[in-house]
């Protein structure tokens, strides 16, 4: 049998702070975060040895989450004595994450110790108890957030309602109102399609006209022009026709007015 070793005096700590984006727009920053952590150390006397941070990143899976795999690795390299989250799920939420993380750490003598939940981290036999009982709600929080997110896309279909964003052609005043024709915009799609239907131009030809044109694609990824890409994306979007999608497959269809004829999409 296999002990684990002692754990450590705690004299040098890191700082592991998580947010995905909604969590950001609640108000769970990292600056929050990081700056109570950082006191809670202060006040117990410990040295931050480095503040790990990832923005934007889910806890369900240690992908994406390229700080964190850095603070494991330098734990490992026995830069710090214990690793200081403002709550266990930051660390982690998926429990077989949790395990084989903290197991890695925990071989090295560092603990993972929560600043909200006393015992978490806890070299006691009430502490390993806390400690299961913490990765285990965690693992539930986020498969019960999935569960409602799912429900909640799926009703919105039902009602012919569309997922995710507004494609160019539409707008939408609010997320429960049906999208309305931008009379422009929709002129511009119309013809995009006719174009390259008819073999007149590329999809780069048509980006180029749009750009010309002062047109502007809605993104979030920082597009501030059309490319080939957009454009494509444009081409091969159900949406145009009155349908409304659900995972990429059409589901039935929805409550705004078309653009395109079936027949010419």
């Amino acid at each position: 049998m296999r002990l684990i070793p002692r754990p450590r005096d705690i004299r040098r700590v890191a700082i592991y702070t998580r947010v995905s984006s909604k969590e950001q727009v609640k108000g769970y920053s990292l600056e929050v975060q990081r700056d109570d952590v950082t006191a809670w150390a202060r006040s117990r006397g410990w040295q931050v040895a480095g503040v790990y941070e990832d923005p934007g990143a889910s806890g369900t899976s240690v992908k994406g989450r390229p700080e964190f795999v850095r603070m494991v690795a330098e734990g490992e390299a026995g830069q710090f004595d214990a690793v200081l989250v403002d709550k266990n799920d930051r660390f982690c939420r998926s429990r077989r994450d949790s395990a084989e993380y903290k197991a890695r750490l925990n071989e090295r003598g560092i603990r993972v110790l929560s600043r909200t939940e006393p015992g978490v981290g806890d070299p006691s036999p009430g502490g390993f108890l806390m400690d299961g009982m913490s990765d285990i709600y965690a693992a539930y929080y986020s498969i019960q957030l999935s569960d409602n997110v799912t429900r909640a896309k799926k009703a919105r279909v039902s009602k012919g309602l569309p997922l995710g964003d507004i494609p160019f052609g539409y707008t939408s005043s609010n997320p429960r109102s049906v999208p309305e024709i931008v009379p422009g915009e929709a002129e511009a799609v119309l013809q995009a399609f006719k174009e390259y239907a008819a073999g007149h131009r590329s999809m780069l030809d048509i980006a180029g006209l749009f750009n010309q044109a002062g047109l502007r694609p809605r993104s979030k990824c920082g597009r501030s022009v059309f490319s080939k890409a957009t454009i494509a994306g444009m081409l091969s979007n159900p949406f145009y026709t009155g349908d409304v999608t659900y995972h990429g497959e059409v589901v039935g269809r929805g409550l705004h007015e078309a653009i395109i004829a079936r027949d010419l999409f």
